[in-house]
Formats: C-alpha cells, structure tokens, sequence
C-alpha cells in the first residue's frame, strides 16, 4: 500500500449535535490517498482525534491567568469589577 502525502487538520473547530445540544468540539484529522498498484487512489483513509477537553482546559486556565492578573490591579470593588469583565472578553 502506498500513500501519499497526507492533508492535516490541527484544532479544527466543529460544531456537532450530540449529547442533546449543539457542541462545540476540536479535532485533529488527516486525509491521506492511498494508492493501488496502477497509481490510482483507490481509497481515503480520515483518521481523526477529538481534542476537545484539552483545547478547552487551555482556553479556561489562559482566561483565569487573565482573571488573576487583571483582578490583581484592583485597587477597590468597582476597579475589581471592571478588571474582571476587561479579563473575560479575552476569551471569545
């Protein structure tokens, strides 16, 4: 079996129905060729991995580092407040 050169997805967003709501999820795929005898692509192999927890614990602990160094220039509640809601917009 011979193959080509493989297109490679990383961190691919995808929005799937599953679990009763629309999910946001991430993968890691790829589309490699395989060849049969004569050359031709004769299938397509997709292998995919969902990354889905990790890309999401990198994005909550990226926001809470945002939190703790906004909040930590507080000098008073409303400066605190402010700070805080400046921290979450960084995570779209």
């Amino acid at each position: 079996m011979n193959t080509g050169k493989a297109r490679l997805k990383h961190d691919d967003k995808l929005f799937l129905h599953r679990n009763g709501f629309l999910e946001e999820t991430f993968f890691t795929w790829a589309l490699v060729p395989v060849f049969g005898e004569d050359g031709a692509i004769i299938a397509l192999l997709n292998p995919a991995y969902e990354l889905t927890r990790r890309v999401l614990a990198e994005r909550r602990m990226l926001t809470l580092g945002e939190v703790g160094d906004q909040t930590a220039q507080a000098f008073n509640v409303k400066t605190f407040w402010s700070r805080f809601m400046t921290a979450l917009e960084v995570n779209p």
